[in-house]
Order: structure tokens, then sequence, then C-alpha cells
């Protein structure tokens, strides 16, 4: 449903196998949690928009790494922060 220029979108989120998840999926990582497939990061807790994370099943390398998030236009970004 559209109002003018606002977009209103509903959202909810369902448990999947790692198998199951497919190009375009939404993904919600909570701390501490396995990252099931290569992923862009849209969003974090963390006020810089960062995330730490460990590759060591990747690399073997156990240091963490910092990865922000991907860049939102901040017309976007305001309006999805207004809910």
């Amino acid at each position: 449903k559209t109002d003018g220029d606002v977009i209103n979108v509903s959202v909810g989120f369902e448990k999947l196998r790692r198998m199951d998840i497919r190009q375009g999926h939404f993904i919600l990582v909570k701390n501490r949690e396995m990252v099931p497939a290569d992923m862009v990061l849209l969003a974090s807790s963390n006020d810089q928009g960062g995330a730490y994370i460990e590759t060591s099943s990747i690399d073997g390398e156990t240091n963490l790494k910092l990865r922000q998030r991907a860049s939102i236009p901040k017309h976007i970004l305001k309006l999805l922060q207004e809910g």
C-alpha cells in the first residue's frame, strides 16, 4: 500500500535450513551465530553500523574482522528508521 511517496511494508522472519536460503533473502543473524551464507551486511545494532566477523572456518585466522554495513542513501535510511 502506498501513501504518496511513502511505501508501507510488513516484515516477518521464518526459520529456514541453510540449504533453503536463496539469493535475495534477508537473513537475521544474532550475536555469536554462524553466518549461513555469503551475505551483505545491511544493518547492525552497532551505532556505527559495523559487525565483528570471525572467519577462522574460511581462512584459519582467529582474529575478529570489522565489517561495515553497505552504504544506504541517507533519505532511504531515514525512512527505514522512522518505520
